[in-house]
């Protein structure tokens, strides 16, 4: 029989029961987001949190823009207690004290670069690609011989996403998935050569008279250096550099033309420095821009003018007049020598000759064909030798509106010549005393819109170097004679303001 009291009983042990749950019949989950930024723990929060014994709590996490969730870690999951880790919505049990985190990431888009015949993508390459959102990443295209970049094509483009798509090399923005295509296309054959117009061009008047000109440099030079202790060192030796350098400036007016692309063309002199060195000592040293030189004899060149014939392929065929001039200078002083030498034909032809241009028939060329000729230096006692000049077009760009092609020069001892060559130093036992490294190199840069070279140089330097062969059996620094030889051809188109 139940009474009054066991019914108190009973509800007050139910009271109790209710008090332990409470207090200790509970358990705490912290929830925490992985970075501020990437996004956020929506329910139930991020912080401490009290849940009932048991109970099953959802737990919900959302993403910012542009990033995604990953995953939930914490003590919650590796207890097994929550029902999808990888699902940002899901649900934990909670029986026990447990964390979570919720892991975000930026999202990634995919970039599928192609290319077509006649070149390659060199960064990142060809294929399918994954980057961050909001990265940007540089692209490059590659050309193989004969063909050139045309343009950047695809869905990055469509969207405005690429800096320059006419550019090989650029970046594009990836905040979404893109293609990307690298297009190619066959190079035509361009000719190298000089263009003439008659002096009635507009353009080339303009050209011609102040605004352009050209500067050339043609630089000779030998020397001598003893290296060694001064007991082995002959009496008579002196060492020291001796050669000369000119440099003039000069316009060129075409006065005519005819049908195979010749032109007549008077050179005016505008400019001069002329620099003679013997053993390091300078003889002449001549320079038009100093007030000082202006009345001297040489001071009486600048604005002298000659006519020259020259040929597409940059040869000077024909010297026609240069009596006016030679008038100027005439007489029988060292000076008169010396301005007689730079107004004589021969000098005339190699300052106005291109020497890097190809012969009319071989001249229509693409990037990557060779044309080559020769060239043969006299070296005093060391005798003659010849060279093959090889030059390669490398490139053709666009610059400023103007279209230029650039080649550039390496020379070798020229197999023509070797036989004649070899009979000629088996003969020189001076030549035979010494060991000779040379460098010969060279670049032409040419205006092929208006068919003008923008700069072309030319430089060969050669060392000739003699030990004495005894050295090794004495306890001191070996005696050495260094001969050496510089030549130097520079002719530049250079732009004035009047």
């Amino acid at each position: 029989m139940i009474t009054s009291d066991k019914i108190s009983g009973f509800i007050a042990g139910a009271v109790v029961c209710s008090l332990l749950l409470a207090a200790g019949c509970s358990n705490k989950l912290v929830v925490m987001a992985s970075s501020t930024g990437a996004g956020s723990v929506i329910t139930p929060g991020e912080g401490s949190f009290r849940y009932n014994r048991g109970s099953v709590q959802k737990i919900v996490a959302m993403a910012d823009p542009n990033y995604h969730f990953v995953n939930w870690r914490g003590t919650a999951v590796d207890a097994g207690k929550v029902a999808d880790a990888n699902t940002a919505n899901t649900t934990v049990e909670m029986d026990a004290d447990y964390t979570l985190q919720a892991n975000f990431a930026i999202d990634k888009h995919t970039l599928m670069v192609s290319s077509n015949t006649g070149g390659s993508v060199g960064s990142p390459g060809e294929g399918s690609f994954w980057y961050d959102h909001g990265s940007v990443q540089r692209i490059a295209a590659t050309a193989v011989p004969n063909y050139h970049f045309v343009s950047w094509t695809g869905t990055a483009v469509d969207a405005g996403k690429v800096v320059y798509p006419s550019a090989a090399n650029t970046t594009v923005k990836m905040d979404a998935d893109y293609t990307l295509h690298a297009g190619y296309a066959k190079t035509s054959a361009v000719v190298l050569a000089l263009k003439f117009t008659p002096q009635d061009s507009t353009t080339y008047r303009v050209i011609m008279e102040g605004e352009k000109g050209y500067r050339v440099i043609m630089e000779g030079e030998k020397g001598g250096e003893w290296e060694g202790g001064q007991p082995g060192k002959p009496s008579a030796f002196k060492g020291g550099h001796t050669g000369n350098r000119i440099e003039m400036t000069f316009t060129q007016q075409i006065q005519s033309t005819d049908d195979k692309g010749n032109a007549v063309a008077k050179i005016t002199i505008k400019g001069l420095k002329y620099l003679v060195k013997v053993r390091d000592k300078a003889v002449l040293d001549f320079d038009s821009s100093r007030e000082e030189d202006r009345n001297s004899l040489l001071g009486k060149l600048i604005g002298q003018s000659y006519t020259i014939e020259i040929t597409p392929s940059g040869q000077v065929s024909k010297v026609i007049d240069v009596s006016g001039a030679r008038a100027a200078v005439r007489g029988g002083s060292t000076a008169n020598k010396r301005a007689a030498i730079l107004l004589s034909a021969n000098m005339i032809k190699e300052r106005h000759t291109i020497p890097a241009l190809p012969v009319t028939d071989k001249n229509q060329l693409r990037t990557g064909d060779n044309w080559s000729s020769i060239k043969t230096f006299f070296f005093d006692m060391m005798g003659s030798k010849s060279y093959e000049k090889i030059y390669t077009l490398k490139e053709i760009k666009d610059t400023d509106g103007r279209r230029v092609a650039i080649a550039e020069m390496k020379a070798v001892p020229s197999s023509e010549m070797a036989e004649q060559l070899h009979k000629e130093q088996a003969t020189s036992f001076f030549a035979k005393m010494f060991d000779n490294t040379e460098t010969y190199t060279g670049q032409l840069k040419l205006d092929l819109t208006a068919g003008k070279v923008e700069k072309c140089f030319e430089e060969l330097k050669s060392e000739w170097l003699a030990v004495d062969p005894s050295a090794g059996q004495r306890d001191e620094k070996p005696d050495a004679l260094r001969l050496t030889a510089l030549r130097l051809y520079c002719i530049e188109r250079i732009y004035r303001k009047e």
